[in-house]
């Protein structure tokens, strides 16, 4: 665990994140609590819902993730775009750069700069991401996705889908139509554990958990 960020460590303890002593986990991030982040993990700038766990050697900056996600081992989520229609692809043509603005030399002024939003990546509700794994910037993986080991995500995956390869494509969904639309209707994420335990006898039936529930 890095000395200076002990105290920030003890704090999160208290909502009942537990953060690994090798794992490096910045200031800058939001957490809902209740969640787990492994050894060699690093999180910056993140928000992190209720419930998911994120394993070993992960690596998340500028990723909003929702709640009840599990994430596995050395998943990376890929920064930064070049374009490739400028002259160059080197960001002293097109980025903003305290680094670069520091060159008496640079007098370029960019007239194009490429910039992400505060989430580069969405990660919905109920997802589960596979070891190995490579997401893109801009992509969501939606609501009850799951994605291979070692995929290479560099486009939306629809809601309970399942997606695998490079680059990761659907080959099937967890669920019938009806059934995914009833599932994203209900919301169940986002109530507390203690109204979900009255539905733990349907966990394991989808159809018989939504009669109970839109009761």
């Amino acid at each position: 665990m890095l000395l200076k960020n002990f105290f920030y460590y003890r704090k999160l303890k208290k909502q009942n994140i537990i953060i690994h002593q090798k794992a490096n986990v910045s200031k800058k991030n939001t957490f809902e609590g209740i969640n787990k982040i492994g050894k060699f993990s690093y999180i910056s700038n993140c928000y992190i819902g209720k419930f998911p766990y994120i394993s070993n050697n992960t690596y998340l900056r500028d990723v909003k993730i929702g709640r009840f996600c599990s994430l596995g081992n050395y998943i990376h989520c890929i920064l930064g775009e070049h374009p490739t229609d400028f002259i160059s692809t080197h960001p002293f043509f097109y980025e903003k750069n305290k680094f670069f603005n520091n060159f008496k030399e640079n007098l370029y002024t960019p007239k194009k700069v490429i910039s992400n939003s505060k989430y580069s990546i969405i990660i919905e509700n109920d997802v589960w991401i596979g070891d190995h794994v490579k997401i893109f910037p801009g992509v969501t993986i939606h609501t009850g996705a799951i994605v291979g080991t070692g995929s290479i995500v560099t486009k939306d995956i629809p809601p309970y889908a399942i997606a695998v390869g490079n680059p990761a494509k659907v080959i099937k969904y967890r669920f019938k139509k009806e059934i995914i639309e009833n599932l994203l209707a209900s919301k169940w994420w986002l109530k507390d554990k203690e109204e979900l335990y009255k539905y733990k006898d349907f966990f394991n039936n989808p159809e018989e958990f939504l009669k109970n529930f839109l009761k």
